[in-house]
């Protein structure tokens, strides 16, 4: 090997190493914590309480609005299903649209109901990150 194909090989292996530990260095990046107390003294270190005044009763009602959700999502498959089938029965091309597309809306409004608390809690935490 030449002595100048010797310094290029040796070159791109070092070029290769730096971006290597570049890309280490962006892949473990970890969030810089935050200082403790605010300005002059102001406590910014703010939690959830669930200690509040009406708070079960609050947690009962979302749970309510969370179970109506469901059971509108329910009636939502079963008309869209009837409008989709009666379409198909009919031939009437519209209709039949109109029952896959509201079958496919009422699953998808189940899935979000559903997913909704994981979600809220798991941007809440990526935001209490920052």
């Amino acid at each position: 090997m030449s002595e100048h194909a010797y310094r290029l090989v040796v070159m791109a292996h070092t070029r290769w190493l730096d971006a290597r530990e570049q890309l280490q260095h962006a892949i473990a990046w970890a969030p810089t914590p935050q200082p403790s107390g605010g300005p002059e003294g102001v406590n910014l270190n703010i939690a959830p309480n669930r200690k509040l005044p009406g708070m079960s009763a609050f947690e009962e009602m979302v749970g309510g609005l969370i179970s109506y959700g469901l059971i509108g999502s329910l009636i939502g498959v079963v008309v869209s299903a009837l409008i989709l089938g009666a379409g198909r029965w009919f031939g009437n091309p519209y209709a039949t649209s109109v029952g896959r597309v509201g079958i496919f809306a009422a699953l998808a409004a189940g899935l979000i109901i559903g997913a909704a608390p994981q979600l809220v809690i798991w941007f809440y935490n990526i935001g209490k990150a920052f």
